[in-house]
């Protein structure tokens, strides 16, 4: 039987987060998520009964990501969350490094027994160390932990989105994680303008489609976005200096991809 893997879409942009925002990468975003963020800025690649993926197999996916290749600095693995599919992953990758092809790897930093099948193929990793308080969700702390220990012998660094609803006691607790696994681990705290997003935009089904929305929406409810955005802002700085007291390198960084209307 030949080996598929689910895909919302595979492009070429620049990266928009984190400690690499600006270069030129290859996106491959694998559909479905074993996490329900509140704020994901990407539901067409959840999987809750949509079919906003298609079947591919390996060498479609290498193929499209050869095609797109050119200036590249990397290709980043994303989502959704890629190790659902590591089986799949763990066979691409060779294929990636034979073509001098260096992995990005995008995830939630949950499902450790998965990626340590592949943790050697990969290159750089940008876990997300998601806060129960600003996803509102169950918190992950120790399979973040086992993951974090494996990932620190790897160039990785930490995202921590931070929404209104965000605890102080949930960034000690993650400051508490990264610095017992190693004080140089970059941490980027990233702002999220939009709390709750309720009336979030819906995808129409298009393979390639990116959910796009402005960056300031005027109202949402009897708050303004601008109300919410200074909220989330005041945590950030008031995060970053929690984070400092114990952690080397703390950045505050937006989605700078957004700003630009990129996917």
């Amino acid at each position: 039987m030949m080996m598929t893997a689910k895909i919302s879409e595979i492009f070429q942009s620049i990266q928009g987060e984190g400690k690499y925002a600006g270069v030129r990468q290859v996106f491959v975003r694998f559909f479905s998520c074993n996490m329900r963020c509140v704020w994901c800025d990407t539901p067409v690649s959840m999987g809750e009964g949509n079919s906003n993926y298609q079947e591919l197999d390996l060498q479609d996916v290498f193929s499209r990501v050869s095609a797109l290749w050119k200036n590249c600095h990397s290709v980043s693995l994303t989502g959704g969350e890629p190790l659902v599919q590591t089986h799949f992953i763990e066979n691409l990758l060779p294929l990636m490094k034979r073509a001098g092809m260096p992995v990005f790897l995008e995830t939630n930093g949950i499902l450790y027994q998965q990626f340590q099948r592949i943790v050697d193929d990969v290159d750089i990793i940008a876990m997300d160390i998601k806060l129960p308080s600003s996803t509102q969700d169950r918190a992950y702390w120790q399979e973040q932990e086992e993951f974090l220990k494996m990932a620190v012998a790897k160039d990785v660094f930490i995202k921590i989105v931070v929404s209104t609803r965000a605890l102080k006691a949930d960034i000690l607790k993650a400051v508490d994680l990264v610095a017992g696994v190693s004080r140089d681990i970059p941490v980027i705290i990233q702002p999220n303008y939009y709390d709750m997003p309720t009336d979030f935009p819906k995808s129409n089904g298009t393979l390639r489609q990116s959910v796009s929305r402005p960056p300031f929406p005027k109202r949402r409810g009897s708050i303004s976005c601008t109300e919410i955005n200074n909220v989330v802002i005041s945590k950030c700085l008031e995060f970053q200096e929690v984070c400092l007291s114990r952690l080397k390198d703390v950045r505050v960084l937006p989605q700078t991809h957004k700003w630009m209307n990129l996917r």
